[in-house]
C-alpha cells in the first residue's frame, strides 16, 4: 500500500497488493456511503477495467490497481460492498463501470446513486414543462451547474484528462495502461480519482435540499440506468446505446404491458411497443425509438470516450 497525495483530498492510499485488500475492506465495511469511480481504456465488457477508486466522506480515497490484482480484489469482501443495497455508493454515470464489473469479473453492482441521473431530475424540476428527452451531462458541467465557477483546478483536471484519453482513442492507443511514468503513478490521474469520487459528495448534499426526488425511486432508477448495457448479451452500434441522450424508461419506468405489441428497435434493439415505433416518426425511421431516430441523424461521430461532452452546450 502506498500512501499518496493529491490537492483534492486529504488522503490518498493506492493499492496494488492482496495483502492489504483486507485491512482496506474492514474499513469500508464502517462507511454507511462511499463514491464509486471505475477507469480503464474502452471501459466495459470489450475493453479493461484498470482502476478502480472509493472515496469516502472523511475526504479519504482509495485507489485500487485492477490491472495489477486481478479478480482476486473482488474475493476478499469488496465484492460484497458493491453489491450490497445497504451500503450506498454515489456514482457518476454507471453504465460501463457497471458493465465491466458484471461482465469481467461477475460483480453485479447494486445500491448505488447516479448523480447524473439527479442533475437531469433537478433540470426537469427547474423546466416545469415536459420535454422529449434531456441530454447527459459530463462531470465538469455538472460541477461547474451545482458547485458554481470556483472549481477551476477541478475543471482543468478533467479537462486535460478527457483530451488524453481521447487523443490516445484516435490513436488507437492506450491511456490508463500507461498510467506510470518511470515507475512513479502519474499525479494528473490521482488527482483524477480524487474528484470524480469527493465531488459527488457536494454535489449529492447540494441537490438533496431539493425535495423533487425520493431516495428509493432515484436507487431503483440508477439499477435501471446499469441495466440497460449490462443486460445487453450483444451490442448493438456503439452510437445507439452510450451517447448524450438519456434513454427512455430509465427516470420514469412502464412496465410492459401484455395486451400491446412489442418489437425491437432498429437502433437500440431494445423491445419498443408497435405505436411507439411505427407513428411518431416519418418513413424513412420508421422501426427506430425516438431516441435512436433523432441519433440516426448526427451526421458527426460520437467517441467512445466523451459520447456526452458534444451537447453540454445546449443544456447549461
Amino acid at each position: 500500500m502506498k500512501v499518496l497525495t493529491s490537492m483534492f483530498c486529504d488522503e490518498l492510499l493506492w493499492i496494488d497488493s492482496v495483502s492489504d485488500l483486507e485491512t482496506v475492506v474492514e474499513e469500508l465495511r464502517s462507511e454507511n456511503q462511499f463514491a464509486l469511480s471505475c477507469h480503464g481504456d474502452n471501459l466495459g465488457r470489450e475493453g479493461t477495467l484498470d482502476i478502480m477508486a472509493i472515496g469516502t466522506n472523511n475526504r479519504k480515497v482509495f485507489v485500487f490497481d485492477v490491472t495489477k490484482m486481478g479478480a482476486t480484489i473482488f474475493q476478499t469482501g469488496l465484492s460484497d460492498l458493491l453489491t450490497s443495497k445497504e451500503k450506498i455508493k454515489l456514482m457518476f454515470d454507471c453504465r460501463m463501470a457497471a458493465d465491466a464489473l458484471f461482465k469481467l469479473y461477475g460483480v453485479e453492482l447494486d445500491g448505488f446513486i447516479d448523480i447524473q441521473l439527479l442533475d437531469i431530475v433537478q433540470r426537469q424540476r427547474i423546466a416545469k414543462k415536459p420535454c422529449t428527452w434531456w441530454f447527459l451531462s459530463d462531470l465538469r458541467h455538472v460541477i461547474k451547474r451545482h458547485l458554481g465557477d470556483d472549481e477551476n483546478d477541478s475543471d482543468k483536471c478533467l479537462e486535460e484528462i478527457s483530451k488524453d484519453e481521447l487523443a490516445a482513442e484516435d490513436a488507437n492507443d492506450t491511456f490508463w495502461a500507461k498510467r506510470q511514468e518511470n515507475s512513479i503513478i502519474r499525479q494528473e490521474l490521482l488527482d483524477y480519482c480524487a474528484i470524480c469520487t469527493l465531488k459527488l459528495f457536494q454535489i449529492y448534499d447540494h441537490l438533496q435540499q431539493d425535495d423533487s426526488f425520493e431516495r428509493n425511486e432515484i436507487l431503483l432508477a440508477s439499477n435501471r440506468y446499469a441495466d440497460f448495457i449490462r443486460t445487453y448479451e450483444t451490442f448493438p452500434e456503439r452510437k445507439f446505446y452510450l451517447n448524450f441522450l438519456l434513454p427512455d424508461n430509465i427516470l420514469i419506468f412502464y412496465p410492459k404491458e401484455e395486451d400491446k405489441e412489442y418489437e425491437k428497435c432498429k437502433g437500440c434493439l431494445k423491445d419498443k411497443t408497435i405505436k411507439f415505433l411505427a407513428t411518431r416518426q416519418g418513413k424513412k425511421r420508421v422501426g427506430y425509438c425516438l431516441e435512436c431516430s433523432w441519433i440516426t441523424t448526427l451526421t458527426f461521430p460520437l467517441s467512445k470516450t466523451v459520447a456526452v461532452t458534444g451537447y453540454n452546450s445546449l443544456i447549461l
